[in-house]
């Protein structure tokens, strides 16, 4: 797969432990965001790194948009108004 750094400018929280991180792709530029482990980045702090289960509605879609799934332990209230990446090397 190839690396990409996802910036994240939303995340939903939906039933069942799944998150949805969406955002624009900083750098790289892969045709799908595959299951895959990526480094979750927050305010230049590395949190670790979170499991990505699937691509929603893959491909980039308006505006170049991605969206992301994942069942890591991730609340939106907590990556509100701070600069969050995703990386995968």
């Amino acid at each position: 797969m190839l690396p990409y750094t996802l910036r994240v400018e939303e995340v939903f929280d939906f039933g069942g432990g799944v998150t949805v991180l969406a955002g624009e792709l900083e750098a790289g530029s892969p045709p799908v965001l595959a299951p895959s482990t990526v480094e979750l980045i927050v305010d230049g702090r590395s949190l670790g790194a979170i499991a990505l289960d699937s691509e929603r509605m893959p491909g980039p879609g308006s505006e170049g948009r991605r969206a992301v799934e994942t069942r890591a332990n991730i609340r939106a209230e907590d990556l509100g108004g701070r600069r969050c990446l995703l990386v995968h090397r």
